[in-house]
């Protein structure tokens, strides 16, 4: 493969890496406890139209706050992490010899 191949291809990886790596240091627990502190504050002497929209506000902040905890609960995040990983320093490798050799 050519430098600006693996380099590419490098950059590529950690993009997909560091996607994983902000799910896994996500902190969903305390991310639900801060939201539904926060909604309880906020509906406080609301009108029941208005904290109406706040709770779906809320319900659809913590569906997606869910949805993180779900993938990192998931075994191939964790997976694909270790793989991602090895095969970025493997890319690294290959290319410190290329530039080494030139």
């Amino acid at each position: 493969m050519t430098r600006e191949l693996i380099a590419r291809q490098i950059k590529s990886l950690e993009k997909k890496y560091a996607e994983i790596v902000k799910i896994m240091d996500a902190k969903p627990g305390s991310d639900l406890i801060s939201l539904y502190q926060q909604a309880a504050v906020d509906v406080k002497g609301k009108t029941p139209a208005e904290a109406l929209r706040i709770l779906g506000e809320t319900e659809r902040k913590e569906k997606k706050i869910l949805a993180i905890a779900k993938k990192q609960a998931d075994p191939n995040t964790i997976r694909e992490r270790v793989r991602l990983d090895s095969e970025i320093a493997e890319l690294k490798s290959e290319l410190f010899y290329i530039e080494r050799r030139t």
